[in-house]
């Protein structure tokens, strides 16, 4: 007359689980109830040592609908995996399952049938995202809406999966301010920084808690400079692009002192538009002088041109760019800002590829501007590079790179025999039997007489250059990946200052010296990011635009755009990932 019952944990796999002569027994409406809240039908597995066999039926019935309330009471563990409510996918299913498990399984944005105050709040802000340059869409918006509209008619499953999508949403929402949407190891970016680690489920219980849903995600917002201001760009680029934007000003002659006619007054005309001149009877400007000069010269500064105050071919194709290129430029360096670290460092070197520019930053601050060369279209310089400079080496060695010993060194020796001992090239035997070309220290050599190196798989380091003259160019995507650098001593002896052995004039006679490379440690590393903005926002509070010198503005924008995307960057190095110079 003994039973024992043995009733597994319900996380486990119930599918194959069936209890003859008994699983029929469910009660319909059960039934029914489970399906609707996603629950498997099919009892857990039980196993019944002895029964009374004459009621074996009744006994086997009223221990399945003890089962069927228990789990009617709370989703089981396996209730989130792979969860979708009305063809959405709940994207933090773990999360969700920690959150709801700490409330009992109560609802948190619907008490007693009513849709709470914190739950409006958080209805707002989503439809405000677009604001961030993110997607409103993204957040379950239009199912919450159209269950919201019948809400009172919703059962308690119903009920429920409503308020799993809000919880849903406002967690995908933090993460998108915390990570991004798209972050740089997809990309396939040498990106090695930790974000911090946010628990996600903990963040939406105490916001809920404290009545703080607003100031909650209002601090996970990017706290890096620019970022408002940027955002403030975008809703003045879109309050422009509702009044039509900007017209196109047809293709001519060369636009500058003395030129009149109706080119000039469309020019005018843009750039007020655009709120790169302000003028109060804008009319009365007939001709390119009363245009004020300056006026282009900033227009230009602003875009990374040449400032000559000429309107030439590259500056009108800038003029030309449409208002909606713009504001997609805009979003898509927005969903950037979201992707960095809280915290670079009190002190760090940055390279922003786009803009041919090496910064040097202290307390947020920049205490160095150096003009940087970087590599062509066919040999990409890494963009979202992190690593840290360890040591610096003066009058370095260059081996060159197989590739390149391969397309463009042999080239020339079959051209030109004596060309190896004119550029101080050795052919190095190595181990294997193969053999690598090493140019020795000097002034021809292709890494110039300074190296900073860093850790990275791409083998890419700044260097020094004896091709000076390139750093007059205002395109300067020249090099062959590596990253070479207008002022390498000015960086060397900013990198060694404090070290009292190592004084500018004691490694310009180092330098002089010639002789073999000489490496010299940093007293600490100092952080390193090459990143990729084609816009931002300078502290004069002016909008900057850049060229997206790899087409990766147009990769990222397709990203974005797709739920599930499998665009890949395609970056067109050397399949060895070794950099020349």
């Amino acid at each position: 007359m003994n039973t024992a019952i043995l009733i597994p944990d319900r996380t486990e796999d119930q599918t194959n689980h069936r209890l003859p002569d008994c699983q029929d027994k469910i009660p319909k409406k059960a039934s029914r109830r489970r399906q609707r809240r996603g629950i498997d039908v099919a009892p857990s597995r039980v196993m019944l040592k002895t029964l009374f066999h004459d009621h074996s039926g009744y006994l086997c019935a009223v221990l399945l609908l003890l089962y069927c309330a228990q789990a009617l009471s709370q989703p089981p563990g396996n209730f989130w995996k792979h969860l979708r409510i009305r063809d959405e996918s709940i994207h933090f299913q773990e999360e969700l399952s920690h959150f709801y498990q700490n409330r009992k399984e109560h609802p948190a944005w619907i008490i007693n049938g009513s849709f709470t105050m914190q739950g409006n709040t958080l209805i707002r802000i989503l439809r405000d995202s677009d604001q961030h340059g993110l997607r409103p869409d993204d957040y379950h918006l239009q199912i919450i809406n159209t269950m919201l509209q019948s809400l009172h008619n919703l059962d308690e499953s119903e009920t429920f999966q409503l308020d799993a999508l809000l919880s849903d949403a406002f967690i995908t929402y933090a993460s998108h301010l915390v990570y991004g949407r798209i972050t740089p190891e997809t990309l396939g970016a040498e990106w090695k920084i930790e974000h911090k680690k946010v628990d996600f489920a903990g963040l939406l219980r105490d916001a809920l808690s404290k009545n703080a849903i607003e100031k909650t995600l209002e601090r996970l917002q990017p706290s890096h400079p620019g970022y408002n201001e940027l955002r403030q760009e975008l809703a003045r680029y879109r309050r422009i692009a509702q009044t039509g934007g900007w017209q196109v000003i047809p293709s001519g002659p060369t636009i500058q002192k003395g030129t009149t006619g109706a080119r000039v007054d469309l020019l005018r005309e843009r750039l007020v538009d655009s709120g790169d001149l302000v003028l109060d009877n804008p009319s009365v400007y007939q001709s390119f002088e009363d245009l004020l000069e300056e006026d282009i010269r900033r227009f230009q500064q602003n875009h990374g041109l040449k400032s000559d105050g000429i309107v030439g071919r590259d500056t009108l194709a800038e003029l030309n760019v449409p208002v909606e290129k713009r504001i997609d430029q805009i979003m898509v360096n927005l969903e950037r800002f979201r992707s960095l670290p809280d915290n670079l460092g009190e002190r760090y070197i940055a390279l922003n590829i786009p803009d041919f520019e090496l910064k040097v930053i202290e307390d947020q601050h920049i205490v160095m501007t150096i003009r940087a060369i970087v590599g062509r279209q066919d040999w990409c310089t890494p963009a979202f590079l992190s690593s840290e400079i360890t040591h610096v080496v003066l009058n370095p060695y260059w081996y060159v790179p197989a590739i390149i010993a391969n397309k463009e060194i042999l080239p020339m020796i079959i051209k030109y025999p004596s060309y190896l001992k004119k550029n101080r090239i050795k052919v190095i035997p190595q181990k294997d039997g193969s053999y690598k070309l090493r140019q020795e220290p000097g002034p021809l050599n292709a890494l110039g007489r300074i190296k900073f190196v860093f850790q990275n798989d791409c083998g890419c380091y700044l260097h020094d250059t004896p091709a000076k003259d390139l750093f007059d160019k205002f395109d300067r995507a020249f090099s062959h990946g590596c990253v070479r650098i207008e002022k390498p001593l000015d960086l060397a002896e900013y990198l060694l200052r404090e070290d009292p052995k190592w004084t500018r004039d004691q490694l310009a006679i180092m330098i002089d010296k010639g002789g073999n490379p000489k490496t010299i440690w940093l007293p600490e590393p100092v952080p390193i990011y090459f990143l990729y903005f084609t816009a931002w926002v300078e502290d004069d509070g002016v909008v900057n635009f850049r060229k997206d010198v790899y087409g990766q503005d147009e990769v990222l924008k397709k990203r974005l755009n797709m739920d599930s995307s499998t665009v890949t960057l395609k970056l067109n190095r050397q399949q060895e990932a070794e950099y020349g110079e």
